[in-house]
């Protein structure tokens, strides 16, 4: 915490907080390497503890902080980025690995280790990625294609894994079966995120939790963590539950909370997310010396070039498709910031360590070196190349910082629901014919909602003393 805000407070703008923590974590785990520290095996890097305490809330403070009046104009190019180039990053990482063995440039894998291998390393780090983008001061539409396919991409990358790994225990299974599965698994777990989401809105539009904010705020807790163990109990993903159920929350159920429920969750939930990507960054630095590896210099070379062009098939592409049915087009400029920008970070590497098959260590350590190599090299050479690329523009006083300046999405409706019926698209005029009347209070209430929240941070503000003082 401190030394996120050593960086805040000082010149180091070029250095994202990720690798000043990792690098925290590589001398911790050095010094306790060295002198035989018992600590050693209490805080080495588990899965099962990042999939279920650490990523649930960095997910869905992502989904619940999202804008959301630009994120659904902007759904169909999202899950354009999102599903199709994280399939292609996946096609080419893993034929590219496969035909690699098969050539003798690396340690052979099978095909359906060289696909596990394919899909875990397509997850793009969305922490790094919504940093630079702030730094860009791309426009708001840009910004948010970008974040929502950073973010959707970690869901699919991890659904994509876990029909791999199943199929590779099913006898025949072939093309036409992972596509079922795939959207099977895809389509329930939106479902699952999206009732519960509603649900817990009508639960407290109906109710009178309102008149006791501690009741009001324990229950929306457990709504918030209740979609990923849902998901994951039905063997789906719990990822893109609750991301989703983040996104209806911040739609519906937030309007529905009182102003002080609200005000609090909004900040609990980002500190919440900030200590756990504080933490998960800090277990990278240290699994570097806390567990067994396999290094070999050869097939980090061989995926680092395959991730490089999968990221090019996934962005370029796609970029000419979606820029024809787009009014704002996504320049060639901002392409290549959007492939220089492809970190990969946790997801990746804890999905490494559940991933099956007899070549396991050097899967585990391949994609720890990757996951360090594009943090420190294209984290810390974004913005220099961004100030290159916009020479012609003038340089202001950006920040690598995600903490810096984050605003506050979900403190207001959004802003187009009181435009004209002709000015909507097919879903925002259902939305605000059907869905808003059914699944938030009046208008009139979020009005008087938004002075109470003015009113109790003007009080906040006024009740922190002066220097004079």
């Amino acid at each position: 915490i401190f030394l996120t805000y050593i960086l805040l407070i000082s010149r180091l703008k070029w250095l994202p907080e990720s690798c000043a923590t990792i690098i925290l974590g590589m001398i911790c785990g050095m010094l306790m390497n060295n002198q035989n520290d018992p600590l050693l095996y209490l805080v080495g890097f588990d899965p099962k503890t990042f999939f279920m305490y650490l990523l649930p809330p960095i997910i869905f403070e992502s989904g619940y902080s999202l804008h959301k009046g630009n994120f659904f104009l902007n759904l169909g190019s999202i899950l354009t980025f999102a599903i199709v180039g994280t399939i292609l990053s996946t096609a080419v990482v893993g034929f590219g690995v496969h035909f690699a063995g098969s050539m003798g440039m690396i340690t052979p894998l099978s095909m359906n280790e060289s696909f596990v291998f394919g899909s875990l390393i397509s997850a793009v780090d969305p922490v790094a990625t919504l940093a630079i983008f702030s730094a860009l001061d791309v426009n708001p539409t840009l910004y948010m294609l970008v974040f929502g396919e950073s973010v959707l991409n970690d869901a699919v990358a991890v659904v994509l894994f876990r029909t791999f790994v199943s199929l590779s225990t099913s006898e025949g299974a072939g093309p036409v079966a992972f596509l079922i599965e795939f959207a099977m698994v895809s389509v329930s777990s939106v479902i699952v995120g999206v009732v519960v989401g509603l649900f817990s809105a009508l639960v407290f539009k109906l109710s009178r939790l309102h008149e006791f904010p501690s009741l009001e705020t324990a229950a929306m807790f457990v709504f918030c963590y209740m979609p990923y163990l849902l998901a994951e109990s039905l063997e789906l993903s719990g990822i893109m539950s609750i991301l989703f159920a983040g996104i209806v929350m911040s739609h519906y159920t937030h309007f529905n909370l009182s102003p002080k429920t609200q005000l609090t969750l909004q900040h609990f939930s980002r500190t919440l997310a900030f200590v756990a990507e504080t933490l998960v960054f800090a277990y990278l630095g240290l699994s570097v010396f806390t567990l067994r590896h396999s290094w070999e210099p050869g097939f980090v070379t061989v995926s680092m070039i395959l991730i490089l062009v999968g990221r090019a098939v996934n962005i370029f592409p796609l970029s000419v498709l979606v820029n024809k049915h787009r009014n704002i087009k996504i320049s060639r400029k901002e392409q290549f910031i959007m492939w220089f920008s492809g970190l990969r970070g946790a997801i990746a590497f804890s999905l490494a360590l559940n991933a099956p098959g007899p070549h396991q260590l050097i899967v585990v350590s391949s994609t720890l070196g990757v996951v360090l190599i594009t943090t420190f090299l294209f984290g810390g050479g974004t913005l220099p190349v961004i100030r290159w690329l916009e020479q012609d523009k003038p340089h202001k006083n950006v920040s690598v910082s995600k903490n810096k300046d984050r605003g506050q999405p979900v403190s207001t409706p959004n802003g187009r629901e009181h435009e004209p019926d002709h000015n909507l698209n097919k879903f925002e005029l259902m939305d605000k014919s059907y869905l808003i009347p059914i699944f938030r209070i009046n208008h009139k209430d979020i009005v008087a909602q938004d002075q109470e929240l003015s009113r109790m941070r003007s009080q906040m503000f006024m009740s922190v003393p002066s220097n004079d003082e």
